[in-house]
């Protein structure tokens, strides 16, 4: 399963074009993650995260890393429909989770997250999500599963 994170500027083509902007993804020094950095990585980590692994919270997560390296046997249009209907619960999930704390900030609380491409290849299938938060902030994710 190849992540990726795409810097605003670098792909003009995959731009969000109604939200205000990027985030920028680069490291600078090791430090708390927080704004659009924060809310990107805690949709990824439930994306990732496989449903029943959490103690506290068994429902939490996706199935998308079990799906990794099933495209010999499982159709890509079926594959895609499963990926969308995850993404979909993990923007329900981490909604509802910020829903019941105050600790996160406009610019670190979850919106939306709308798939913007599902490109099927022979081995894998990359979709690619637009994370919008509060402030109408967005950020590109890529995901290859």
């Amino acid at each position: 399963m190849d992540i990726k994170l795409v810097p605003s500027g670098s792909n003009t083509s995959e731009s969000p074009t109604s939200v205000s902007s990027l985030s920028k993804f680069y490291i600078e020094q090791v430090d708390t993650a927080r704004d659009t950095d924060l809310l990107a990585q805690l949709v990824l980590k439930t994306l990732l995260t496989k449903k029943g692994t959490s103690i506290t919270n068994p429902s939490r997560g996706s199935s998308i890393a079990s799906l990794a390296g099933r495209f010999n046997v499982m159709d890509a249009a079926d594959a895609i429909v499963t990926i969308q209907q995850e993404i979909k619960d993990v923007e329900r999930q981490v909604i509802e989770m910020q829903s019941r704390t105050s600790k996160y900030k406009p610019r670190e609380r979850l919106q939306s997250i709308s798939v913007r491409s599902a490109m099927p290849s022979d081995s894998s299938i990359t979709i690619s999500m637009t994370i919008i938060n509060e402030l109408s902030q967005a950020s590109l994710l890529k995901v290859s599963v």
